[in-house]
């Protein structure tokens, strides 16, 4: 009982903090564009978006709640996790202050781009920190400080640009929100965490490394499937087609901040029971089992109501965007299931799995991305999109075969023709069908489940 309170508890602030985050942005991003100037808004947009993708370099802080959840020298880990992450923060940034005077030197004068490459650099200490946290169930804190550190930038960014300060104050204000939650991350971990033992673990350094470099090239991976179909789309049918596409783009992936929210609250949880890997399948099962049903309900109701929701959401002119709206809108199903899969997999230490499987992907889509959009616009653009995300259905094999569960091909041949048969149903507009085929799928699903629970019982009656 008094776990499920703490993650609720997590669950709540991270929610409030996550919608908190969304709305002060999106409040201060219109007024700051109205007042400035067109090119000190672009260069503000610059330092925003280098500060929101350097997440992508951040490959210590899943690691970090992998080994900081093992009973053991939790001190040791966070200083071996810390050296990796003060040599990744000291590469990014130098990287970044050559970058800025190299081919930003227009934008960014040799002052503004050392605060650049600082405040970047110490993203990467901070986050270890985070995991550490995050893995002693500390989730509401980390999420809460760092909801508020975001909340207070943006607020500071509006006030800089209702008196028109210069571009060094919003680069400061950033560089400080990593300087205080760097600050009040280790403060937290140093008093309530025992460690005195200096001892090192053989090996551990090169551990961490090695798994931080396969989340980083999944994340890279997964930023090639987030982003080429927009980027070939607006190369070759204009920025009108893309303007068209995005606005749906948006619409569909948005809530993926919510994915993000929960794999952040239960990946900690997760990872604690790494050694009872029969407990975290049922978890796991129970858990995606949940989430898709809900997910895919939702989903059918948007691609049969696509054209409806597209003209009521966006307005008339996106009408044409509606057939793209339901294949983005089945591609979230998709990602559903690649949150909870990566979850799994990460508590269970394997950061190689997926990153393989979206390398893969990531290739695979940017060999078909050019025939695909230049044939069928934004149409093709969402059909790629939607097969690229099927990398998720991979890696739900790759973890269903982690966690010891049986895999039967004909039972996931009849799933993937309900599946395929409500999308059908839903498309064209024919309700009857589409219900009955959801209905059936959902109860495919809770079949599966049910004997998956049965064989555990009968495995452990014969131990």
């Amino acid at each position: 009982m008094a776990a499920l309170k703490t993650i609720a508890g997590s669950l709540a602030v991270n929610l409030v903090g996550v919608s908190g985050v969304a709305v002060a942005g999106l409040f201060s991003m219109l007024f700051m564009a109205r007042w400035m100037p067109a090119a000190e808004f672009g260069r503000f947009s610059l330092i925003l978006l280098a500060f929101n993708a350097i997440a992508a370099f951040d490959g210590v802080r899943p690691v970090m709640v992998f080994l900081g959840a093992q009973d053991g020298n939790l001190g040791a880990r966070v200083r071996a996790g810390g050296a990796v992450a003060i040599a990744t923060g000291v590469t990014v940034g130098f990287a970044t202050f050559l970058v800025a005077r190299i081919i930003l030197s227009e934008q960014l004068d040799p002052v503004e781009s050392a605060l650049l490459a600082i405040g970047l650099a110490l993203y990467f200490p901070m986050s270890c920190f985070w995991g550490a946290l995050d893995s002693q169930k500390e989730t509401a804190f980390t999420g809460g400080m760092r909801s508020g550190a975001w909340i207070c930038a943006y607020g500071a960014s509006l006030a800089g640009a209702a008196v028109s300060v210069g571009l060094i104050w919003y680069l400061s204000i950033f560089c400080a929100m990593n300087v205080a939650l760097l600050t009040a991350y280790a403060v937290r971990f140093y008093r309530r965490y025992a460690t005195r033992n200096a001892n090192g673990e053989p090996g551990l350094g090169a551990t961490i490394v090695h798994a931080a470099w396969n989340t980083v090239l999944f994340n890279f991976g997964a930023l090639v499937l987030a982003s080429v179909d927009r980027l070939v789309l607006g190369w070759s049918a204009g920025s009108a087609q893309l303007g068209l596409y995005s606005a749906v783009y948006e619409l569909t992936t948005k809530p993926a901040a919510l994915l993000r929210v929960i794999a952040a609250i239960f990946y900690p949880e997760a990872a604690r029971l790494q050694t009872d890997v029969q407990s975290l399948a049922r978890y796991w099962l129970n858990g995606i089992r949940i989430g898709f049903s809900l997910v895919y309900s939702a989903v059918c109701v948007v691609v049969f109501f696509r054209a409806q929701f597209t003209e009521l959401l966006l307005g008339e002119r996106f009408a044409s965007a509606a057939d793209p709206f339901g294949l983005l809108a089945l591609g979230f199903v998709l990602v559903m299931i690649g949150y909870f899969c990566g979850i799994a997999l990460n508590a269970l230490g394997d950061f190689e799995s997926s990153r393989k499987a979206y390398s893969t992907a990531a290739l695979a889509m940017l060999a078909a991305a050019w025939p695909m959009v230049t044939t069928w616009d934004m149409v093709g653009a969402a059909a790629l999109y939607l097969a690229a995300r099927t990398v998720d259905l991979a890696v739900l094999w790759i973890t269903m075969r982690k966690l010891g569960q049986a895999f039967s091909i004909s039972r996931a041949a009849v799933m993937a023709i309900l599946f395929s048969a409500t999308a059908t149903f839903a498309w064209t507009g024919w309700a009857v069908p589409a219900i009955i085929s959801l209905a059936a799928l959902l109860v495919a699903i809770e079949a599966h489940t049910e004997c998956q629970e049965l064989l555990r019982r009968l495995r452990d009656r014969i131990k």
